[in-house]
């Protein structure tokens, strides 16, 4: 018995597979491929807002951070020079990056001395949306940081700024000890912060997170530490400010989640690979109600919260090698059937690692690559809420009309004048194009397929049948 497919309003989904697709009308199939040497700059974004990148110019020894309209767009001309701000330093000189809410940029950056090659100080660079220096920041848009530290992190903390790394003896002994300062908008350092503008935490915590309450909060392995936004200990947090945790911690990414739970990545070996996914109630205290347990051969690396689930991504033991792993957790920690534990079977991301994720409504944007010094790096666009159609799908639209199961032959009829159709394997690959809109496919496998319908008035439509 034949099926009719009628395109676009769905009425009933009876079927569905625990399975990513790329979005084939992303860059090339779903993957935008980064020049060798460039690499994302700051948080992902949607495929539609504006990007930063960093890279090196070798020709003027020069950091360039670059700023383009989209992942796939060119660069915005609006900002520096053609789109481009070079910078005195090495590519690894930048440590921290922010782009604030109304687009001003602050860089944390190392110098170091060009004789001895040792870190001579520290400067927090503050621009304009521009690209140019904002002048009202430091001095001409830079603050030199004048402390014996060696600092590690940038944070934003409403309209300042924290800053903090580990101290140093005048030998250069380090003092196992972490110091924070606050600046001002104006990169002044701010003297209420701590105590005399300095806040000196004891050891150095594994990760630091910031409540909604901009509280900062110290991961260690066996304790929490809570001290409020201006840096006093928060005597109301477990015991005098500190909660004791055991079996131990090992935190390596940490979110405060729509319930004011902390969602967290422990990096502590589970045995069979390594990471899983933990709870924390507001109170320090783990959240045993949260429970998951990751494939075998397994890496997490981020962790993002959307609709109260929580996605998982970094990489699995694949084909010899190891590739993409992408999961969707709910509130209990089970793993969502929609997304299951998938791993990405595309050749062309073989070896690659899933290094950061954002959730949109409709659609995950994964910044992936093979390491940070072979400069392989891409941005993956996959589709959310579009189940594969099943043989007992029934889909009405009076534009298209698709047989589906497909057999031998694609048969299908539309009110617009169709150009060509592009047929994908699952893993974004073309596998066939079509000119016809009854044409012989008999040749391919059976599986699921994603059609690409281009029409002569330049718009296309997209979906997924199934072949028998």
């Amino acid at each position: 018995m034949r099926k009719i497919i009628l395109l676009l309003t769905l009425f009933t989904v009876n079927v569905f597979y625990s399975q990513l697709y790329k979005d084939i009308l992303f860059a090339s199939n779903g993957i935008h491929h980064l020049p060798t040497g460039t690499f994302l700059l700051g948080n992902v974004t949607d495929t539609n807002s504006s990007v930063f990148y960093r890279s090196f110019d070798s020709n003027t020894n020069q950091l360039v951070i670059s700023k383009a309209i989209s992942y796939t767009g060119p660069l915005d001309n609006t900002f520096g020079t053609g789109g481009k701000i070079l910078l005195d330093y090495q590519l690894d000189d930048i440590i921290g990056f922010l782009r604030h809410s109304d687009d001003k940029l602050t860089l944390l950056c190392k110098k170091v001395d060009p004789v001895t090659h040792g870190v001579s100080h520290f400067d927090v660079i503050r621009f304009l949306p521009n690209g140019q220096p904002d002048t009202s920041f430091g001095n001409g848009g830079t603050k030199i940081l004048a402390h014996s530290v060696l600092f590690t992190d940038l944070y934003e903390q409403g309209n300042t700024i924290l800053i903090a790394g580990e101290g140093y003896y005048p030998t250069g002994a380090m003092d196992s000890q972490l110091h924070m300062f606050r600046l001002n908008s104006d990169g002044t350092e701010d003297s209420s912060f701590g105590n005399n503008g300095e806040l000196v935490i004891p050891n150095i915590p594994g990760y630091i997170l910031q409540d909604q309450q901009s509280s900062i909060i110290c991961f260690y392995a066996y304790t929490i530490k809570k001290y409020n936004l201006n840096g006093q200990i928060m005597t109301s947090f477990g015991n005098n400010g500190e909660v004791t945790v055991d079996p131990p911690l090992a935190i390596s990414k940490a979110l405060i989640d729509s319930n004011n739970k902390i969602a967290c990545l422990d990096m502590q070996g589970t045995g069979s690979g390594y990471g899983t996914v933990k709870r924390i109630n507001p109170d320090g205290t783990i959240d045993t109600t949260f429970n998951y347990n990751p494939p075998t051969e397994t890496m997490l690396l981020d962790l993002y919260e959307k609709n109260g689930y929580y996605y998982v991504a970094g990489n699995k033991s694949n084909n010899g090698g190891y590739s993409y792993y992408i999961s969707k957790l709910d509130q209990n920690g089970t793993v969502d059937p929609a997304v299951g534990n998938f791993v990405e079977n595309d050749a062309a991301l073989q070896n690659h690692t899933a290094d950061a994720i954002k959730v949109f409504d409709n659609h995950i944007i994964v910044y992936g690559g093979q390491g940070m010094y072979n400069g392989a790096f891409e941005i993956v666009k996959y589709l959310l809420n579009s189940p594969v159609l099943s043989t007992k799908e029934f889909i009405q639209n009076r534009a298209i009309q698709i047989e589906n199961p497909v057999k031998d032959k694609l048969v299908l009829t539309s009110k617009e004048k169709i150009s060509t159709i592009e047929i994908y394997s699952s893993n974004g690959i073309l596998v066939k194009k079509l000119i016809a809109e009854s044409s012989d496919v008999s040749n391919l496998t059976s599986g699921v397929y994603v059609l690409k319908i281009n029409f002569q008035n330049g718009k296309n439509k997209t979906f997924k049948i199934i072949k028998k």
